[in-house]
């Protein structure tokens, strides 16, 4: 009792508090920083890496974000950071650059803490004992710094987050202030914690949620006092503090943000997101203040296994002490409050308001506040926009008045107790230190190195700095497109262990093409959709250049730490070192390390400004790398017919046949030869039909008579009526008899070794695989496995031919048993594909044994490097068996005749000037062919996606009452996947997935369909139903221009969250060929941009850029130049504006046709009957002119300590 008598003395001196506070924190700190490491990863903010870059081109200039990919406006408020990178640049000149970031999370930790004290002891408690007013603010100190609620916001730390748990409880004392006493003082204190407190809205609904606070407390205050003065004077000391981001951002929410709900990222995350937090607002989530971080996983090791990221939390948490404790805690605070409210504490009905607000956000769309809450969302836009994440928007209020409650709660204990034991030092030191003990013990991992995620301490490979040194030195704005870029996504791993959004933007300060932007810009996801087209399903660099042509890219980094341990095919390091290789318009500039630097060159400019006389403005309507492209898909029992809206202007269609990529084509034979015509739709502008020029071109072999002929990689039948593909160069032709030698391979290839060919996250510990031999036969037997055998063609053919072409004959029989799924598989060497895939789209009876012959055509490849596999598909708990006999080859590798031929065309495209409407095409179907899936009969059987789920999965095949089958997939929390394999030839030329889908309950089915190698999603979407009821979703997808032989998998995800219930039905699937690379080529162009082709430009350019929203361009043009089109290669938006300086007021006249270029870019065109005005040398000033309302925000600023000044005279 002498000891606790001893506390109670010292806290009479006002600097206890302080230090208690100061000491607990320097514990966390201790335990939670690891030496030599920087504090990195998740969304982060790097300042520290170049002070320069960020400070004056992103803060100062921070309207238009030159280096966000091809730029973009700010959607978050970067201008808000000034105040926090100015603070960080001075404590730079003491401190080492990795312990910055440390040092200002957990400076945040202490000034948000003392915060909180000084609220609570000055202005929230009302008592004659100063030592119980220390009492209460030191307990509310405490809590504020030891609860579930701030360990989450400081886990993965993000700067807008620390500076708002920081500054809220200061604003509130500075607003507590000056209401009681508006004097200059108390103005100046309120105006300079405004200006301190700037930082935390970075993310703008952090300013929206304080705004909502301070109109609780204002409107309270204004009951009372029966005046508003006050109330104007704060709100407009925060408008004026907050004018230089906050007009900025107003003009780019009235600039519209529709786009931003049509990005791709945003359409997949956020409605997941919010169901994430959905699933955390249950009362004991909400009194314990856990978050969707509790559900939220991350990658563990290089080897791609995945755990919880509060995983110690978690584990901790299952102590029913340690749970019981916390609600305890909470309902030790409600009655704080409530008591606080029935002894008319000062602001407590306000604190109490404030306290019911924090739980209707954190309850969010559950009992029994949802249906308030719901209703909002649904008639209150911004409300929906604010409240997309509400656990991060009002944690940190529910933690400041938690903590409030809790300093309530420690208070009337202590007066309770004082009057008791009439010992006040003695009662407040031991309530206070078993309340510290109590919060310590609740929050044990918090000293055990878990108060910030282990795995954001991380030392960075200097090679990372050399490369932002290297770039200090080279071209300030030339474009960077760093790969890989395996995902839209925006998320990425690296081998050292860094997971998040990505960092080395901020040490270098040249724009870079990353998926982080895609967020705020359908053009950066435009551009990724063209780059990884042009990566992913073209052989050639031609496809790569052009890309980095058209959006004028300088460099490509290649970053070898990259890791995507799921799928490490679509990192594509060979393939891309390769494509490099293969360019003379690469050349290495860096390398150090896994970093690479290649310079591309010639680029576009390297001014960011050029001058041509025939701007490419060309529009794709049938674009489907464009997502704001809208195009309607259509079919009916005889026709698919795909429409889009067109604007005025002159429509190319190019000429068949294609010669920029496959494409399809009737085929025929008459007496010299094999004619081919090229496959092309009815077209119609507006209803009105057009005609199209049909043409037809022969392929000499002379007059022969055959019974198979071999078309590159397919197979022609004689009277086939479905079309066949063609390439533009290298075309294979040859025709064959049926006379071949016939080898039974079965006694050799059933002795290889028998091989669990599952991949590895497929395995468990109730794997099973095995096989029986006997003399002519063998029987495959597993479990949740894959057994197969596999052999090399050399080792189990005699007299294997060497050829590279020609038509492999498969015979073989097999008998099923349980239901089972049979694969043969004929590959080429160390690929998994199959040039030709039988047997799964049988139909699957168990029974006797069943006899199948097929042909598999091979093309450029040798024979004897081919691999044969037999497999037996038992991915399900229950155990599967085949067995197969009589396997027989038979090879045709010498042709009656054959020849090689390429595409050569003399149609010239044709031109037609059209009004603006709509541009329909027609495929009649008898024309085309269809690959026809049916899931309800492929056997298989339901999987869970989601492993760290607890929840339940099925996939059950249903029956209609008109008697059509499809199958039903249901999840909660759990994801019930699954996937269809096929292969066709004719896929490679593109064409259009139709899913036919029905949701029953909760969000659409997500598809994609996957090219594999490399497991690459040509097309990934969520199946949204237009209507009640079945319909047939449309994906269009690229054609395919690789040597290799890929096969094809649509994939289903149905993964629901949390109590999410999903459940959606697939009936048939169709996949239809169609000539991609000919549709995607139709372009229009506006009225008024009909230029002659080719003409060159002699022009003297010379462009000052001295910040991201301003160029000025002086040209010393020479007739060439007259009525050509400046273009500025920053992303499209009506804010650039282009004035030409003159030498009478106004001195500039306004370039006012402003035009999209290339599909994304600025540009303005200079009219010949200006000649008269650029006959002399010109300067035209570039400018984005939203930068003005951050400067007039900036004039404001000191608006507010003019006025305290004034305020006291």
């Amino acid at each position: 009792m002498h000891v606790f008598n001893g506390i109670g003395t010292i806290m009479r001196k006002h600097w206890l508090p302080y230090s208690i506070l100061g000491i607990l924190i320097l514990a966390i700190f201790v335990t939670n920083y690891t030496p030599d490491t920087w504090l990195t990863g998740w969304d982060n903010l790097h300042p520290e890496f170049n002070f320069r870059a960020n400070i004056i081109d992103r803060s100062i200039f921070s309207v238009w974000q030159e280096y966000q990919g091809l730029g973009i406006r700010a959607g978050n408020a970067h201008a808000a950071d000034l105040v926090r990178q100015l603070g960080l640049w001075l404590l730079s000149f003491l401190l080492a650059p990795n312990l910055l970031r440390y040092i200002y999370h957990f400076l945040a930790l202490f000034v948000g803490a003392i915060g909180v004290y000084e609220l609570m002891s000055r202005k929230l408690v009302k008592s004659s004992n100063p030592l119980l007013n220390q009492l209460a603010g030191l307990s509310a100190g405490v809590f504020y710094i030891l609860n579930l609620g701030t360990m989450q916001n400081f886990y993965v730390p993000y700067e807008a987050f620390s500076h708002f748990y920081a500054s809220l409880p200061w604003l509130l004392l500075g607003i507590f202030t000056y209401l009681d006493a508006p004097i200059k003082r108390n103005l100046l204190i309120f105006t300079l914690i405004s200006l301190l407190a700037i930082p935390m809205n970075y993310i703008p609904t952090f300013f929206l949620v304080y705004l909502a606070i301070c109109g609780v407390v204002l409107v309270f205050h204004t009951l009372k006092t029966k005046q508003a003065k006050s109330s104007l004077v704060i709100l407009t000391i925060i408008f004026c503090i907050n004018a230089y981001w906050l007009l900025p951002f107003v003009g780019f929410v009235g600039n519209g943000t529709g786009f931003v709900s049509q990005v791709k990222i945003n359409r997949f995350f956020t409605e997941e997101a919010f169901l994430r937090n959905q699933k955390f607002g249950h009362p004991i989530d909400v009194a314990l203040l856990k978050g969707f971080l509790f559900d939220t996983t991350d990658l563990t090791d290089a080897s791609g296994t995945h755990d919880f990221i509060v995983k110690p939390w978690i584990s901790y948490l299952q102590n029913p002490l340690v749970q019981g404790g916390f609600i305890v805690l909470f309902v030790g605070i409600v009655l704080g409050l409530g008591f606080a409210t029935m002894r008319r504490q000062p602001r407590s009905i306000t604190i109490l308001t404030l306290f019911a607000l924090a739980l209707f956000a954190l309850i969010n769309a559950n009992p029994p506040t949802g249906w308030l809450f719901s209703f909002f969302q649904t008639y209150i836009p911004l409300f929906k926009q604010i409240l997309r994440f509400p656990f991060t928007k009002f944690v940190v209020l529910a933690s400041l008045t938690y903590s409030i409650g809790f300093g309530y709660l420690m208070l009337f204990i202590s007066q309770a107790l004082t009057f008791i034991l009439k010992r006040p030092q003695a009662t407040v030191g031991a309530i206070g230190a078993s309340a510290l003990a109590l919060l310590v013990f609740l929050n044990r991992p918090t000293f055990q190195g878990n108060f910030i995620y282990p795995a954001m301490r991380q030392e960075i490979p200097t090679e990372y700095f050399e490369l932002f040194d290297f770039f200090q030195k080279e071209n300030p704005i030339g474009r960077i497109a760093n790969l890989p870029q395996p995902t839209f996504w925006g998320w990425v791993a690296y081998d050292w262990g860094y997971r998040g959004s990505g960092f080395p933007w901020y040490g270098i300060r040249q724009p870079i093409l990353d998926r982080a932007f895609d967020v705020w810009s359908l053009k950066n996801e435009q551009y990724y959709n063209e780059l990884a087209t042009a990566l992913y399903t073209k052989d050639s660099p031609e496809a790569l250049e052009g890309v980095f042509y058209r959006y004028n890219i300088s460099y490509l980094w290649l970053d070898e730490r990259v890791i995507l341990p799921h799928k490490p095919s679509l990192l594509f390091y060979p393939e891309i070192k390769l494509r490099l290789a293969q360019s003379a318009r690469f050349t290495k500039a860096f390398e150090s390390g896994k970093q690479t630097v290649y310079v591309f060159a010639p680029a576009n400019t390297t001014s960011g400004v050029t001058l041509e006389k025939d701007a490419p403005q060309a529009f794709l309507p049938l674009s489907i790398t464009n997502p704001e492209n809208k195009r309607t898909i259509k079919e009916t029992d005889k026709e698919i017919m795909i429409e889009a809206p067109i604007s005025s202007g002159t429509l190319t269609i190019p000429p068949l046949p294609h010669t920029r990529g496959p494409f399809l084509a009737s085929i025929w034979q008459e007496d010299q030869g094999i004619f081919f015509a090229p496959l092309q739709p009815e077209l119609f502008i507006s209803g009105n039909p057009i005609t199209l020029p049909s043409t037809s071109f022969p392929v000499a072999i002379g007059s022969v008579t055959y019974s198979i002929m071999q078309l590159n990689e397919q197979l022609v039948t004689t009277g086939q009526t479905t079309p066949v593909i063609l390439y533009p160069k290298d075309n294979y032709l040859a025709v064959y008899s049926t006379t071949a030698v016939k080898q039974n391979i079965g006694r050799q290839f059933f002795q290889n070794e028998l091989h669990n060919c599952a991949t590895e996250e497929t395995r468990t510990k109730d794997t099973l695989f095995g096989k029986d031999k006997e003399i002519d036969s063998i029987t495959l037997v597993g479990r949740q496995s894959r057994p197969c055998i596999y052999s090399k063609l050399s080792d189990v053919v005699i007299n294997l031919p060497t050829t590279a072409s020609g038509v492999v004959r498969v015979g073989l029989e097999y008998k099923l048993k349980d239901n089972a799924q049979p694969i043969v598989c004929l590959s080429k060497e160390g690929e998994s594909s199959c040039l030709f895939q039988q047997l799964e789209s049988l139909l699957l009876a168990d029974g006797g044994w069943s006899q199948v012959s097929y042909l598999v055509p091979v093309r450029n490849y040798p024979l004897s490097n081919l691999w044969l596999k037999l497999e037996l598909a038992a991915d399900s708990p229950e155990e599967k068996q085949i067995s197969y006999r009589n396997f027989s080859l038979e090879f045709l590798t010498h042709p009656i005749a054959s020849t090689r031929f390429n595409i050569e065309t003399n149609q010239l495209p044709l031109e037609l000037p059209v009004s603006a409407g709509t541009l329909t095409l027609r495929f009649p179907k008898q024309m085309l062919k269809e690959i026809l899936l049916n899931p309800a009969s492929t056997g298989g059987e339901k999987r869970n996606c989601y492993s760290l789920g607890t929840g339940t999965f099925d996939r059950t095949v249903q029956t209609d009452p008109d008697g059509k089958r499809y199958i039903e997939y249901t999840a909660r929390d759990a994801s019930s996947c699954d996937y269809f394999s096929f292969t066709d030839p004719l896929i490679k030329a593109g064409g259009i997935t139709l899913i036919e889908t029905r949701t029953k309950q909760g969000r659409p089915i997500k598809a994609c369909l996957k090219i594999d190698p490399p497991g690459y999603c040509l097309v990934e979407e969520l199946l949204y139903p237009a209507i009640q009821g079945w319909r047939k979703a449309p994906l269009l997808f690229p054609s395919v221009q690789s040597s290799q032989s890929p096969q094809y998998f649509i994939e289903l995800d149905n993964y629901a969250v949390g109590q999410e219930i999903r459940t959606n039905d697939i009936g048939e699937i169709q996949i239809i060929p169609l000539p991609m690379d000919w549709l995607t080529s139709i372009r229009i162009k506006p009225n008024g941009n009909i230029q002659p082709q080719g003409r060159a430009l002699n022009s003297e350019l010379t462009v000052s850029h001295p910040n991201p929203a301003f160029y000025e361009v002086s040209l010393n043009p020479k007739l060439e130049a007259l009525s050509s089109t400046l273009i500025l290669s920053q992303s499209f938006d009506p804010g650039w504006m282009a004035l030409q300086r003159t030498d009478a007021f106004p001195f500039f006249m306004l370039i006012k046709e402003h035009i999209l270029v290339n599909n994304w870019a600025n540009g303005w065109r200079l009219q010949s009957d200006q000649s008269d005005q650029f006959t002399n040398p010109t300067n035209i000033v570039v400018f984005f002119w939203p930068q003005l309302l951050e400067l007039l925000g900036f004039a404001l600023l000191p608006i507010p300590f003019l006025f305290a000044i004034r305020k006291s005279h």
